[in-house]
């Protein structure tokens, strides 16, 4: 009698759910996900902090190779201009004045006014005329198409729009621009002017 009760009894027990043991199984691979989202993107952060901090080391190397080289040239042309008599031609000192005349970082504005223009109707040959070529050259892009460097400046304040009257950075940037195309541009001219007193281009 007492069998047939029990046996009763499990036959009434509510049958086990197959889902109920699925849950934790589906919620263990739920974070599992999860920490392989956030695996993946502390390694992505990584990396990118790390190549930032690559580019960084790297631009702070040349801009000490520039900043050295600058300062050589600055002794070499001022050298030049105050002490001729100690004064002593060097190849690769020139070449690199010459590479770098549009460059300000290069070549300060001081030391482009007091001695680099002098400098420049004192030499002659093929490196002279590549770089008169090469300041002519951001003279015509300036004014192609009957431009002037007005317009040019009126075309970048037109890009930048309202951005650079809304955002502090954009305005910075802008500014930035607007200054450094003026001085590239005046530059250049100075440049031609210079080598064109000494060596006019022949007519063509």
């Amino acid at each position: 009698m007492a069998e047939a009760q029990a046996s009763k009894k499990r036959k009434r027990a509510k049958p086990e759910n197959p889902g109920e043991k699925a849950k934790p199984d589906r919620e263990e691979k739920r974070k599992r996900r999860e920490a392989k989202i956030k695996d993946d993107e502390a390694r992505r952060l990584a990396n990118q902090a790390a190549r930032a901090a690559a580019e960084k080391r790297k631009a702070d190397a040349e801009k000490k190779r520039l900043l050295k080289r600058a300062k050589a040239a600055e002794a070499y042309l001022l050298q030049w201009k105050n002490h001729r008599d100690a004064w002593k031609f060097s190849k690769v000192q020139q070449i690199w004045i010459l590479q770098h005349l549009l460059d300000r970082k290069a070549v300060g504005k001081s030391l482009f006014q007091t001695a680099v223009l002098d400098y420049l109707k004192s030499i002659q040959g093929q490196a002279l005329q590549r770089a008169r070529a090469d300041a002519a050259k951001i003279v015509s892009d300036i004014e192609a198409d009957g431009q002037t460097l007005a317009d040019r400046i009126g075309r970048l304040e037109k890009k930048f729009g309202e951005a650079a009257a809304a955002d502090e950075e954009q305005r910075a940037k802008l500014e930035y621009k607007v200054k450094s195309l003026r001085a590239k541009y005046k530059r250049a001219k100075q440049i031609v002017a210079a080598i064109d007193s000494v060596a006019p281009p022949a007519e063509s």
